[in-house]
């Protein structure tokens, strides 16, 4: 009977020994995927980072571009003031010179210039 309860001992033992080692190379797997993990989210958090710079970045032109649109707008409503500015004091210029001339042609006219005088 001691063989045979040597051998089922024995069959015990090999069975034993595949889990310790089992166990073993799954422990160190874990710790693998452990570190791959840590460096995964490392990284990962580096990209959400850049992403956040870029999506602010970004941000950050479009407000430039509305503004310059602002800038350009209240550009196109001055230079539009201006031109009629511009316009209306030619007018009155021209009105000022017709009316000068007019007063000039009185002044020349001889029937009145002596009567006036």
């Amino acid at each position: 009977m001691s063989g045979l309860t040597e051998s089922f001992v024995d069959a015990v033992n090999l069975g034993v020994v595949d889990v310790f080692e089992n166990q073993k190379r799954i422990e160190s797997d874990a710790r693998a995927l452990r570190d791959k993990s840590a460096k995964f989210a490392r990284v990962t958090g580096e990209w959400v980072a850049i992403v956040d710079g870029f999506d602010a970045e970004l941000r950050k032109i479009g407000d430039f571009e509305r503004w310059i649109r602002a800038v350009e707008f209240d550009l196109d409503n001055i230079t539009g003031v201006v031109e009629r500015v511009a316009r209306r004091r030619g007018e009155c210029e021209e009105g000022d010179d017709a009316r000068g001339e007019a007063r000039d042609a009185v002044d020349d006219d001889p029937s009145e210039g002596d009567a006036r005088r």
